[in-house]
C-alpha cells in the first residue's frame, strides 16, 4: 500500500460530517483524491505536506461555515472568522512549504540529470586496437669470416726452406719429398711447420 493511499483514508475518516449521506461521503472521498492529485506529491515527503495541506482544506471550509452561521452571536462570529483566518494563513505556510520542497527536489534532480551527462561527455571513447605491425628482416649480413694470425703459407719452396732454415731447423728434415705429399696436402704439411712454435 502507497503512503499517499493511507493518508487519503485517513483524511476521509477524520473530515466526516454529522449527518452526512453516502453519495456526499463518496464526493467528498474523491475531492480528497484529487486534492492529492493538484499537490502532485513525487516522494512520500512531499506526499506527507500534502496530506498537511489538505486538511487544512477541510478546517478552513469547516471554520468558514462556523463563521456565517447565524444562531451565533457577534463575538462568536467573529472569534469563528478569525479562526478561519489563521487557518487560511497556516494553508498558506504550509502549501508555500510544499512548493519549497519541490523546487528543491526538481533543482537536485536537474544537477544529478546535468552531472550524469558531463560525466558521459566527458568519458574517453575507446582506442581502437593497434594494428599489429610488420617488421621487415633486416638484411642478412653475412658472416665474417675468421681472422687468422698466421702469415700465409708460401707457395715457393726455396722461400719454405729459406723460413725453415730461420728457426734453426735444417729443410731436409723437416721438408718431405714432393713425391710423398699429395699436392693437395702439400700447403698444410708445410704451414704447420712455418707457423707453429719452434721446436
Amino acid at each position: 500500500m502507497r503512503l499517499q493511499d493511507y493518508l487519503i483514508e485517513q483524511i476521509f475518516h477524520s473530515s466526516h460530517r454529522p449527518g452526512e449521506t453516502e453519495e456526499l461521503a463518496r464526493i467528498r472521498h474523491e475531492a480528497i483524491k484529487l486534492m492529492f492529485q493538484a499537490y502532485d506529491p513525487k516522494d512520500d515527503w512531499e506526499a506527507l505536506t500534502a496530506a498537511r495541506c489538505v486538511r487544512l482544506e477541510f478546517l478552513a471550509d469547516a471554520a468558514l461555515r462556523a463563521a456565517s452561521e447565524s444562531r451565533l452571536d457577534p463575538a462568536g462570529q467573529m472569534q469563528a472568522r478569525a479562526a478561519a483566518e489563521s487557518i487560511n494563513k497556516t494553508l498558506d505556510r504550509w502549501v508555500s512549504r510544499l512548493m519549497s520542497i519541490k523546487k528543491r527536489n526538481e533543482a537536485r534532480a536537474r544537477a544529478a540529470h546535468k552531472a550524469a551527462q558531463s560525466v558521459h561527455a566527458v568519458s574517453p571513447a575507446p582506442e581502437p586496437a593497434p594494428e599489429a605491425s610488420v617488421e621487415t628482416p633486416a638484411s642478412v649480413q653475412p658472416a665474417a669470416q675468421p681472422r687468422s694470425d698466421a702469415p700465409p703459407v708460401p707457395s715457393n719452396n726455396s722461400t719454405v726452406s729459406t723460413l725453415i732454415r730461420s728457426r734453426g731447423q735444417n729443410p731436409a728434415s723437416v721438408l718431405p719429398r714432393p713425391d710423398m705429399i699429395p699436392p693437395s696436402h702439400l700447403n698444410a704439411h708445410v704451414n704447420a711447420h712455418v707457423t707453429g712454435p719452434p721446436g
